[in-house]
This record gives structure tokens, C-alpha cells and sequence, in this order.
């Protein structure tokens, strides 16, 4: 190898070096108290909270219309820890690749079964339950900010609406109340025959 090719190397490296400090960080969880972040995510199904059936992870970029995963996926929990147990996830501190630390990022959270594959597009495809967040807009962190920004704290981040959905059984059950309530207000109202019948002029 000349020398021409080393130099070449050699920038090639400092360049790439330079645009991984150069990315924001992100701080990925849904509890951080310190933060006022208290947001457990429940499975839409059923609206109950997620454990290690589920996988979370964030897709972030510079447009919303750029969202790409950045970090690795990560498992709900399923016992209480620091506070923060079924419902919560925790990946730690994230890259975004294309958003400079300090700049504005679009962020969204994701989560889907387990059973899926080990990506949302993947658990997509094979259809098993999943859930999207409403994208947010928070400011990255980054080690060489001046002075030095931790990761951003996912601030504004919302769940999305878990309502179970009512049993068959229940749905019977209530149905069949409102059935016999209406029996009982139609019979009320029913002419009932007079016992003394009176004579029709006219008649014999």
C-alpha cells in the first residue's frame, strides 16, 4: 500500500469517526421520573400491560416522513425494577445517524410481539399485533456539545389508547339484560281485555 492510499485511509477513518460523534443521542425509555416521564405501553388488545412477549424500539430521523430504527430492539419488562415494571422498556442511550447532536429529531416509538421476528416490519408481515406512538419532536444530546447534553429524554411521548374490548360472554350478559328489560316495559304496555265489558249501542 502507498502512501497516497494509507492518507487516504487514514481521513477516511477520521472522517467516519467525526460523523459518529456527530450524531444525537436519544434517551430510550418510557419511566424516568426525574424527567416527568411515565408512560406504559398495554397491548391494544387486550389492555394489558406489555412484558417479555413484546419487543420496543425507536424509529427516528430528521422529517417525519424519514423514521428509520436506531438502536436495537429491546424486551418489555415483566417484574418490577426501579420502579418501573410491566409496561416499561429501557434501551439505554441511542444514535440517530441522521441527526446532528443538539438538532431536532422526529421521534416515534414502536412495539410488537415477540413471535413477529426480531423487526416491526417483520412482525407486520406476519401478522401479529403491534403498536405505534405518536410521533414527537425532542433536541438530541451529544457528548461534544459545548458544554456536554446527555440524551434527550423522549418528552411528550404518549401511549396509544388501550380499551379492552368486552367479552363475548359480557356482551351476552348485557344483551340479554336489555332484551328482558324491553319485554317487561312492552308488556306493561299492552291494553289488557276489560273485565266488565260494557254493551256497544247497536248491538244486541
Amino acid at each position: 500500500m502507498n502512501t497516497a492510499q494509507q492518507l487516504l485511509r487514514y481521513f477516511a477513518g477520521l472522517f467516519a469517526v467525526a460523523t459518529a460523534l456527530a450524531q444525537g443521542t436519544l434517551d430510550f425509555r418510557n419511566y424516568n421520573p426525574s424527567q416527568g416521564l411515565d408512560v406504559p405501553f398495554c397491548d391494544p388488545r387486550t389492555g394489558e400491560r406489555l412484558g417479555t412477549a413484546w419487543y420496543a424500539q425507536l424509529y427516528a430521523g430528521a422529517m417525519p416522513d424519514s423514521l428509520a430504527p436506531v438502536g436495537a430492539p429491546v424486551f418489555f419488562k415483566d417484574s418490577p425494577a426501579s420502579g418501573a415494571g410491566t409496561g416499561y422498556a429501557a434501551g439505554g442511550k441511542v444514535f440517530v445517524p441522521t441527526v446532528a447532536e443538539g438538532a431536532q429529531a422526529y421521534v416515534q416509538w414502536h412495539a410488537w410481539e415477540v413471535a413477529g421476528g426480531d423487526s416491526f416490519e417483520a412482525a407486520q408481515a406476519a401478522g401479529k399485533a403491534f403498536g405505534v406512538a405518536p410521533v414527537i419532536v425532542v433536541t438530541t444530546g451529544g457528548d461534544n456539545l459545548s458544554p456536554p447534553v446527555v440524551p434527550a429524554p423522549l418528552t411528550g411521548l404518549q401511549a396509544w389508547t388501550c380499551i379492552p374490548e368486552p367479552a363475548p360472554a359480557w356482551l351476552l350478559l348485557v344483551g340479554g339484560g336489555a332484551w328482558l328489560c324491553w319485554r317487561q316495559t312492552a308488556a306493561k304496555r299492552r291494553p289488557t281485555p276489560d273485565s266488565n265489558p260494557r254493551s256497544i249501542p247497536g248491538n244486541p
